[in-house]
């Protein structure tokens, strides 16, 4: 049995006794009546029961001692007309007495503040509890209500939206807010911010839950472009990890009935069950509001062994779903710490003595229940044209390769209006781009080249071998007068070039037709890219340590004493046929994703190996360096006429500076097996923006430190910081 089914099992057998929901959320959803989807009638109460439970401040203690509050983000989208404030207002009526409950104890813990600051005069100092559900605001607003509800030992953060389409589209705060929101989901702290008046300054706040409950209809933010891509950016970056996602599209068709009688007879039994539900909610968040102490709650060794395993299943289930769906993807490697807190929750509403293994196996079931409905969403939010336009190349493609007109584009349907058709299908390009994974899309004024990567173990070289005595300086002259014709073409393993640059040769990683070379005889697919190195201030062996996770060769060109000036032979992942057009934005892209200044030769251009006495570094155990991400940043530099950072101005490049989370987040988000080259790209970027030398190594020890595990401080001062701060020199 592998891992996956291994830890699948065990989540099944733990969780097997609790398939159905439990009573109190079944109970919560009767109180909601008329024709409202069963998904979003449960959206709505685990957003009313978990906000009512984080009101009373217990939360869960992790091994470590760290306090994690029971909250939720709930992000509900239905169609219009789905009864989502009606069914919100149903749920909080029947909390009302619990409500009123935790309001009397809120007062009461007002008035003892109050009295220890005056015995006597306690009225003059005695502050009425702020409301505990708001609407958005601003940022400044809610941190100021949040610190007010932080001051009491009851309460919590609460925000709602009804509309959160309209809010995208009209509330300019909405990204910081939600930003806000995301900061404080995890732990329940908010950084105090400086502001120019200290009058209205704000203190930190700490663990304090806050909830979240957005509402939407899927219209609104599907069939607005603005719309849709400020929801991607901020869902994908803020609330993806966080939120109980849950989409409804299916409107409930209208029940038939063959009488009045039966109609009425149905309606009567749905509000009987409703007014037991409410008697029964009512009941039991009144008891819990009574009872519920404030010790937090720890986990039971049980629960944290089917939390890691849970935590481990997420993880693979996650690298199973398509690059074309990040927001899933992010998404379902978080969903153990939603059904932590749920888990916490349910634990408060059993009164259980710590975070029981049973509360949170009920938790997974239920996290689980609605878990593809943010797939089944972001499917149609990706949907377009260009998904018929991918499906139709890779069926049709001869020897990897297609080419569509313009004029068969627009015939097919894939082009649509009136207006210039450049710009239609670059956008068509770069969302097929986007979808297809093993494809590449590029556009031109005439149509769409489409080329599919090819997965292979095997390389090809084009090559001529010399005999002669002559070397470095007199050896490149020799061979540059004759190295126009007689080129053999050979398919071999990435690591027998080694053997070739043991040889006195010249060598392409394209083939040439008839074996000359020139621009016209070039075949433009290879699978290994060739770059010479001398302006990047790196020698060899730092140039080799940084690209430890990547397969290349590395070797000193004519001048074997100048450890500066080297030539790297990088393995490809995939076969990729790289036109003219593209070829110096293929360069452009390899040099940013790498932070080397890259010398931009004719693609036609043959390279030169020294013989055996070069020493040649290199790393076979490593992983080929992807294509489909740099022919994708290759593609965009085609289309856009970019600003060079050097001619950005000054306000620009503090700005950018000023905001190092975001300007090099790429860094600090970097996946294993490209950390060390995305941090050192980011560095260079930074030095190119006017950065310091302290802005430069603070920024190294940032992004070092925020990756788990963190960087050793040695190699990230030896191979990382030094190698960049001598670009300063």
């Amino acid at each position: 049995m592998d891992t996956k089914n291994l830890l699948e099992s065990y989540i099944k057998e733990k969780t097997k006794k609790y398939n159905d929901l439990p009573e109190v959320i079944t109970k919560g959803m009767e109180i909601i009546t008329g024709q409202v989807p069963e998904k979003l009638k449960l959206a709505v109460v685990l957003s009313e029961l978990v906000t009512f439970c984080s009101h009373l401040r217990k939360s869960a203690e992790l091994g470590d001692g760290t306090k994690v509050p029971s909250n939720a983000f709930v992000f509900a989208l239905s169609a219009s007309g789905t009864a989502k404030d009606r069914s919100v207002n149903a749920c909080r009526a029947a909390l009302s007495s619990a409500y009123e409950h935790l309001e009397t104890m809120r007062i009461q813990h007002a008035e003892e503040e109050a009295r220890i600051k005056d015995p006597i005069d306690w009225k003059e100092h005695y502050k009425k509890p702020c409301e505990l559900h708001t609407g958005l605001g601003t940022v400044e607003g809610l941190v100021r209500h949040f610190k007010e509800i932080s001051r009491s030992l009851l309460g919590a953060g609460y925000v709602m939206s009804s509309e959160i389409g309209t809010e995208l589209q009209t509330n300019p705060d909405i990204t910081n807010i939600i930003k806000m929101l995301s900061i404080s989901y995890d732990l329940g702290n908010v950084p105090a911010k400086v502001l120019k008046d200290t009058k209205s300054q704000i203190g930190k706040i700490n663990n304090l839950p806050v909830n979240l409950m957005f509402f939407g209809s899927q219209e609104a933010i599907l069939y607005d472009k603005s719309i849709k891509d400020k929801f991607k950016n901020v869902f994908n970056t803020q609330l993806a990890r966080r939120s109980m996602f849950f989409f409804t599209p299916d409107p409930i068709l209208p029940k038939e009935y063959k009488s009045i009688d039966s109609l009425y007879e149905d309606k009567e039994k749905e509000r009987n069950r409703a007014k037991e539900a409410v008697r029964y909610i009512d009941r039991l968040f009144t008891d819990i509001a009574k009872r519920t102490t404030q010790q937090p709650l720890k986990l039971n060794p049980d629960t944290q062994k089917l939390f890691d395993v849970y935590l481990e299943y997420n993880n693979r289930i996650a690298e199973e779903i398509p690059n074309a769906y990040p927001i899933s993807k992010l998404s379902r490697k978080h969903k153990q710490w939603l059904a932590l807190k749920l888990a916490t929750s349910l634990s408060i509403i059993y009164n259980e003595p710590d975070v029981s293994e049973k509360c949170y196996a009920l938790a997974i079931n239920i996290i689980e229940y609605f878990s593809s409905d943010l797939l089944q969403f972001e499917k149609e939010l990706i949907k377009n044209p260009y998904e018929l336009l991918v499906s139709m190349c890779n069926a049709n493609e001869t020897e990897g390769e297609l080419f569509i007109s313009a004029h068969e584009l627009k015939k097919l349907g894939y082009l649509s209006g009136s207006g210039a058709v450049k710009p239609k299908i670059n956008d068509l390009a770069t969302m097929a781009n986007s979808c297809d994974e093993r494809g590449i899309y590029e556009a031109s004024e005439e149509g769409i080249y489409f080329s599919k990567l090819q997965k292979t173990d095997s390389v090809g070289v084009s090559y001529i071998i010399y005999e002669s005595s002559l070397k470095d300086e007199k050896l490149k002259e020799f061979i540059n007068k004759r190295s126009s014709k007689g080129y053999e073409y050979y398919e071999c393993a990435f690591e027998e070039l080694e053997d070739l640059l043991a040889e006195k040769a010249a060598f392409s990683p394209f083939e040439y037709e008839n074996g000359i070379r020139s621009k016209e005889t070039l075949k433009h697919r290879t699978g290994f890219i060739v770059i010479d190195i001398d302006k990047s201030k790196l020698t060899d062996e730092e140039a080799h340590i940084l690209l430890s996770d990547y397969n290349h060769f590395i070797v000193r060109t004519s001048n074997p004493n100048n450890d500066s000036k080297f030539r790297i032979l990088l393995q490809l992942d995939s076969e990729v046929v790289i036109v003219p057009d593209m070829w110096r934005h293929f360069i452009r892209a390899l040099g940013d994703e790498l932070g080397f200044i890259i010398d931009t030769i004719p693609q036609s251009s043959m390279c030169i190996s020294y013989g055996s006495d070069r020493r040649v570094l290199k790393q076979l155990n490593g992983s080929p360096i992807e294509v489909k991400p740099l022919m994708a940043a290759a593609s965009k530099y085609s289309k856009v006429k970019t600003v060079e950072t050097k001619e950005l101005p000054s306000a620009d490049k503090k700005q950018k500076l000023s905001n190092m989370r975001d300007t090099f987040s790429f860094a600090f988000e970097a996946s294993n097996g490209s950390k060390s080259t995305k941090l050192y790209a980011a560095l260079c970027k930074a030095i190119a923006l006017g950065a310091d030398k302290k802005y430069v190594r603070n920024l190294a020890e940032s992004v070092g430190n925020y990756w788990s595990p963190p960087m050793d401080k040695e190699r990230l001062e030896n191979t990382l910081i030094i190698p960049a701060l001598r670009r300063m020199e």
